[in-house]
């Protein structure tokens, strides 16, 4: 087996633990401690603080000492994090926990995904980019799903032990990764193959990815709650919003050869359109809809831009960049959105992701059109 198909695997592994413990952690907050929306915003928002400066110098780090000894440090830090929710005196603790979890993020995914070009070629980059992307979305996918039904038969504190345990389990199948590297020769090549879009325009485009995903998965069991529905049903949703990325990740080598460079200004179309759908929607029926659209978009987006960044010679260090422009906007998202909902009401941080996904169109559209017209 190519060791990049043995990296998938433990991403895989890793990412249903994370999967569970993004919605859990919203869920206990919420029903264990009485967290309003504004504290939720901030909890949310806590991960991304270590998250935005470590992603760029442990993302160039891991160019010069190699990508697995800071994923597998990660992953170990991780599964005691996630055991030591069960433990949580109050906010506070809650808070410190958050920051750990950035530190962790930010050691595992940038080396992850800088990992994936050095495993890969030129020729079946855009192929294994979509092949990572399906591994990491798809245990954030079966994740979700777990914590529904463990929320729905058994306690809340059960689902951070099956988390820890699926983080730590992980860590065999990485030590198994052969440390190999793509063709060196490639790299002058790759520069030329970036799109027309600037990496400046796709580094804003994961803001404001970071920005609608997290305040989105974040706020939503609150708001679930608000509504009516059983605390399952956020599992279930966030779970939907994972498979439809899913779904884009595995025919997305073949997507991006239809749209093209005006991939980035669709997702923001969809992101627009499934938060308004969100802020206007009544049943159950229409959060699923607007679940739906938004793993389409978060798809498209993430996809394209990862591909974009993995393009450049410094792979660590690019990633680094990517994974911090999400961690921006994963600080911005819910630390604003939760404040508007908490002074306003739930549905309005809906609306105002709706009008942002709308301005971001725009702007990505002529970030397009400008890079068109300074093309020889």
């Amino acid at each position: 087996m190519r060791p990049v198909y043995t990296l998938f695997a433990a991403v895989f592994v890793m990412s249903i633990g994370f999967g569970i413990m993004t919605p859990a952690v919203s869920l206990f907050s919420v029903l264990g401690f009485g967290v309003n929306e504004w504290e939720l915003g901030i909890l949310g928002g806590l991960v991304s603080l270590p998250y935005t400066i470590g992603s760029i110098v442990f993302g160039r780090y891991s160019d010069r000492v190699g990508r697995k000894p800071l994923i597998l440090g990660g992953q170990c830090i991780y599964a005691g994090v996630a055991l030591a929710y069960i433990i949580a005196p109050g906010f506070a603790f809650l808070a410190i926990l958050r920051l750990l979890e950035g530190l962790c993020f930010s050691l595992i995914w940038p080396a992850s995904e800088a990992w994936v070009g050095d495993l890969s070629h030129v020729g079946d980059r855009l192929r294994l980019i979509g092949y990572y992307s399906v591994a990491w979305s798809a245990g954030y996918m079966l994740g979700p799903f777990l914590l529904g039904v463990m929320v729905t038969y058994t306690s809340i504190q059960y689902s951070f032990i099956l988390a820890a345990s699926l983080v730590a389990a992980s860590i065999p199948i990485l030590l198994a990764v052969r440390n190999s590297r793509g063709d060196r020769k490639e790299l002058a090549r790759e520069e030329k193959k970036a799109g027309k879009i600037p990496t400046k325009a796709v580094l804003f485009a994961m803001v404001v990815w970071g920005i609608a995903q997290l305040a989105y998965f974040f706020l939503l069991p609150a708001y679930t709650i608000e509504v009516g529905f059983p605390a399952a049903y956020a599992g279930y949703l966030i779970g939907t919003v994972a498979l439809f990325r899913t779904i884009i990740f595995v025919g997305y080598s073949r997507l991006v050869k239809t749209l093209r460079d005006s991939i980035l200004s669709v997702g923001m179309l969809l992101i627009a359109t499934a938060m308004l759908v969100t802020w206007l929607a009544q049943d159950f029926l229409s959060f699923a809809l607007a679940s739906s659209m938004l793993g389409l978009a978060f798809g498209m987006i993430y996809a394209y831009s990862l591909s974009h960044v993995l393009e450049r010679p410094a792979k660590g260090f690019y990633a680094g960049l990517f994974e911090s422009a999400i961690g921006i906007g994963q600080i911005a998202g819910p630390l604003s959105m939760g404040y508007i909902g908490f002074v306003l009401s739930p549905s309005t941080p809906y609306l105002a992701m709706g009008v942002l996904g709308i301005a971001s169109a725009v702007a990505i559209a002529f970030a397009l059109f400008r890079g068109q017209k300074k093309a020889p």
